[in-house]
């Protein structure tokens, strides 16, 4: 497809070229796919506007991609949220790139985490978290709470500078937590009350008064 007027390419003729354009997979039982249907295999939280550049407020990107997602990527960036973001619905994905990809909370009011999974009532199962960076600040009790969640895994997750605790994990049934990795908070807690039924493997709390509080039901 060729524009006839050089240097200028108008959203009309952009968008053809996207829901009409096709894209073939390699091997054998391959089938055709625009090339728009390809480019939506992966959800970014940017296609939702986020920027990640330290700077900008990226929540209501944030908010919006896992609303409605059931999978979200985060690029490596510095992503500034202002409230607590919530994924309180079932089988929802957050795959970082790496740990360079920073959700920081930088408000000035009190928040129980950076990021919370979970309803207050009722409960969802199927979520996970992969390879994020949640950094906290004075105003956030904890990096990540967790409550009434069942069969979910947090993997790959590094937790840093919340006031209390690095992880509270409340009410949950299945839950796996691998190579999670606390720093620079002022408690480095992981907190667990109550549970039935938490994997805990290759996990490293390093704070002033870090401890490992478990209330069985």
């Amino acid at each position: 497809l060729l524009n006839t007027q050089p240097g200028i390419i108008t959203t009309g003729f952009v968008t053809n070229v996207q829901s009409t354009a096709s894209f073939l997979q390699s091997g054998t039982g391959a089938v055709l796919r625009t090339v728009q249907s390809k480019e939506r295999d992966m959800v970014s939280v940017k296609d939702y506007g986020a920027v990640g550049n330290g700077v900008t407020d990226d929540t209501a990107a944030f908010n919006a991609a896992i609303s409605a997602n059931p999978s979200v990527y985060v690029p490596i960036g510095t992503y500034i949220i202002s409230s607590m973001i919530t994924v309180n619905a079932n089988h929802k994905k957050i795959y970082c790139d790496s740990k360079d990809s920073i959700i920081q909370y930088t408000g000035s009011v009190n928040v129980l985490a950076v990021m919370t999974f979970g309803p207050s009532t009722g409960d969802t199962y199927g979520n996970e978290l992969d390879n994020c960076t949640l950094k906290g600040n004075s105003h956030t009790t904890s990096d990540l709470y967790v409550q009434n969640v069942a069969h979910s895994m947090f993997n790959n997750v590094n937790l840093k500078d919340a006031t209390t605790n690095c992880v509270l994990v409340q009410a949950v049934v299945g839950v796996e937590m691998r190579n999670t990795v606390c720093t620079g908070s002022d408690g480095g807690n992981f907190v667990v009350i109550p549970v039935n039924g938490i994997y805990l493997d290759r996990s490293t709390f390093i704070g002033p008064n870090t401890t490992m509080i478990i209330t069985n039901p």
